[in-house]
């Protein structure tokens, strides 16, 4: 009986200290878990931290961009309304010099079917005499020059006879001239300039300056 009741004791104390064994691992894997818990949580909570961060960062990001896109676009509709202004502006300088040119051709003179025009120096007498033609865009011209060289001082005195041919654009006749001098002929092409009021008329760049004598004309 002691026998049995010694080993019944003997079962309930290795049964107790193997459970009490098993409490301890227990408590030990227990506490593992907390300790693996805590460092997720940590973890955890740092992620949640960069994700917010980022998330502010993005936001700023976005922010900025909507602010430059706004000044982009702004910049753009300035830029457009200034361009739309220039091709008004220009419209309207493309208006006023078609009306100055239009007031121009109505106050110049009509171009007379002949003119003349005379210089007189101490020892120089010249007349021209051109006569116009219309041809369609094209004003032709063509006429003679009729010159008389007095000069007493140095005892020469000669005249000459030009006859010349050419096209009027504008205030510029473009001309040929043939003249003939003391039984030589020369062969000249020529830029004279007329007056817009037709007053006047220069040839050699202003060398020569004539006066309309066109009331005289024969």
């Amino acid at each position: 009986m002691k026998t049995i009741i010694y080993i019944i004791t003997c079962i309930l104390m290795a049964t107790t200290s193997f459970a009490q064994s098993k409490k301890v691992i227990i408590q030990q894997k227990t506490a593992e878990l907390d300790s693996l818990t805590q460092v997720y949580n940590n973890e955890k909570v740092t992620h949640q931290n960069e994700i917010k961060n980022l998330d502010s960062t993005l936001q700023k990001l976005m922010s900025k961009a909507r602010h430059t896109q706004n000044r982009l676009d702004l910049e753009n509709s300035k830029r457009l309304n200034l361009s739309d202004e220039i091709k008004f502006k220009q419209s309207e300088i493309k208006n006023l010099k078609s009306k100055i040119k239009k007031l121009e051709d109505e106050l110049k003179p009509e171009i007379p079917e002949k003119l003349c025009f005379s210089l007189t120096t101490n020892t120089l007498e010249e007349v021209i005499e051109i006569h116009f033609s219309p041809k369609g865009n094209i004003i032709r011209v063509q006429g003679t020059i009729m010159g008389e060289i007095n000069d007493e001082e140095n005892g020469y005195y000669t005249s000459y006879y030009s006859d010349f041919q050419g096209e009027m654009n504008g205030d510029i006749l473009n001309v040929n001239v043939m003249t003939e001098i003391e039984g030589y002929e020369e062969e000249d092409k020529e830029e004279w300039d007329i007056s817009k009021d037709l007053s006047t008329l220069s040839r050699f760049n202003g060398d020569k300056k004539y006066k309309n004598t066109s009331d005289n004309c024969k």
